[in-house]
């Protein structure tokens, strides 16, 4: 398991700054001075692609739990985020929710069903005040065709998502309820850990419900489990934030190799 340490030090200066002044976070972002575009597909363009992306996008402002799209919905262009966190879930018969994928500021979604030319296959709903910008489909379309660059990326992205559904997929058929919690403490480590002393700070605020919607259990089999992780001193709760103390430990129950 590695940890990516460049997006760390991206989100983790967007963490302090958005936790010291997140309106003004919001109002100030600009595609040109945007924290995390070194490590996201927009790396690349230049000032002045850059600049030409921007004019394309309409800027919007969210509150917490704000719906952008349903599933099943027509999509008629791409979002991306900027500041924030977005949950796109799926909704079971039943009337549960399951989470497929956590987005986070610099990342685009909506894509998928943009290219496939189909319905949405969740719903997006902010987790947080977020400021998500939005592009048309044609001209979203006709920037990709005139920047190959940024369409080699979102190829990658799209490539990477799908060896990482397969994986979870057997994840979910194979893995106990004990192991598929110590593999989303890990991915959670992995995606948003900040170092703090001998441990690692998950860097983002998921309900015990939200958690267990990310790996298909039920809530109270997640606090149970999370408290017997704290027992055994593998993590720590303060004030509602998970810090990971054994990682290697961590890696044992879930079956994976800690490099």
């Amino acid at each position: 398991m590695k940890i990516n340490r460049n997006r760390l030090s991206n989100l983790s200066n967007y963490n302090s700054i958005k936790s010291s002044e997140p309106k003004k976070l919001l109002k100030s972002l600009d595609c040109k001075d945007c924290f995390v575009r070194s490590s996201s597909i927009f790396s690349e363009l230049t000032e002045e692609e850059i600049m030409k992306w921007k004019k394309l996008q309409s800027k919007n402002l969210y509150k917490k739990h704000s719906i952008l799209f349903y599933e099943g919905n027509k999509p008629f262009g791409l979002y991306i985020l900027c500041a924030g966190r977005v949950k796109l879930y799926k909704t079971t018969p039943d009337g549960k929710q399951q989470i497929v994928k956590i987005i986070n500021p610099g990342e685009i979604f909506g894509e998928k069903s943009l290219f496939a030319d189909d319905n949405y296959t969740a719903t997006a709903e902010t987790l947080e005040m977020s400021q998500i910008n939005f592009i048309e489909k044609q001209l979203f379309f006709k920037f990709i065709a005139e920047h190959s660059n940024l369409s080699i990326k979102i190829i990658r992205n799209l490539s990477k998502e799908l060896k990482l559904a397969q994986s979870r997929l057997r994840d979910f058929a194979y893995k106990s309820a004990r192991e598929k919690v110590a593999d989303l403490l890990i991915r959670l480590a992995s995606d948003y850990g900040m170092p703090d002393n001998s441990s690692i700070k998950i860097g983002i605020y998921l309900s015990r419900e939200e958690l267990a919607q990310m790996i298909g259990i039920s809530k109270e089999t997640a606090i149970r489990l999370l408290s017997e992780f704290k027992k055994d001193s593998l993590i720590e709760e303060i004030r509602k934030e998970i810090f990971v103390k054994n990682i290697s430990r961590l890696c044992e129950i879930a079956g994976l190799t800690y490099k």
